[in-house]
């Protein structure tokens, strides 16, 4: 009878252990497994204060870039005008110069007329004389032709000069109007040649009287600065 007992307390126990292990292989497998995060290392982690410095920097450097070529731009402009006004200027002068010119020509034209009334004088006393004169008169007709279109010329010139400044630069302009000037000198140069010429042949008609003397060769006007 002991032994029996014995025998079934025994059973008991073993049956006992295999509920329990069963109890905790159960609660093992139905028991979800914690996840275990893993945080990233601090060199890992984004820097979002560099990012921000990084982008910051980026558009001050584009604003100064930008600052930068606004100021080259009003510069170069500022630049321009300055040249605009200084060519401005400058072709302001060189038309009153031409005015000045003109001016000084013109006296000389009729310094050229007054010789031209001394030389009509002189022939007509001469031809009182019995003097020949006709070939002298007529070339003192070619002389005051050559002196009246020389005026008209030089008035249209002021006009002339205006479009030569108007469509040139300063420099081009000066080197055209001096070469005008040039123009005019050598008409008016060429003029008082022909009025000498014929106050040579006055005088070589055999006058005892004394002839008109030419007056000076015109001095070139001063030209204007470069």
């Amino acid at each position: 009878m002991k032994k029996y007992r014995a025998m079934t307390i025994i059973s008991t126990a073993v049956a006992g252990t295999l509920a329990l292990s069963a109890v905790i292989a159960l609660a093992d497998y139905t028991t979800p497994t914690p996840s275990v995060s893993v945080s990233p290392s601090p060199s890992q982690k984004p820097n979002v204060e560099t990012r921000k410095g990084n982008q910051d920097e980026i558009k001050n450097q584009q604003d100064r870039k930008k600052r930068d070529d606004e100021l080259k731009k009003q510069k170069k402009k500022e630049e321009e005008q300055k040249k605009k006004d200084q060519e401005d200027k400058r072709k302001e002068e060189l038309g009153k110069y031409w005015l000045k010119v003109v001016e000084r020509l013109g006296k000389l034209l009729k310094n050229e007329e007054g010789l031209v009334k001394r030389i009509e004088d002189r022939l007509d006393k001469v031809e009182k004389q019995g003097r020949n004169v006709a070939d002298l008169r007529k070339k003192l007709v070619d002389a005051k032709k050559m002196i009246a279109d020389t005026q008209q010329a030089l008035k249209d010139s002021v006009a002339k000069v205006d479009d030569i400044i108007k469509n040139n630069t300063p420099k081009e302009a000066f080197r055209k109007i001096h070469d005008l000037q040039k123009e005019f000198l050598d008409k008016i140069k060429a003029i008082h040649l022909a009025l000498v010429e014929i106050i040579t042949a006055i005088s070589h008609l055999g006058r005892t009287t004394t002839s008109p003397s030419p007056s000076a060769t015109p001095t070139p006007s001063p030209s204007p600065s470069a």
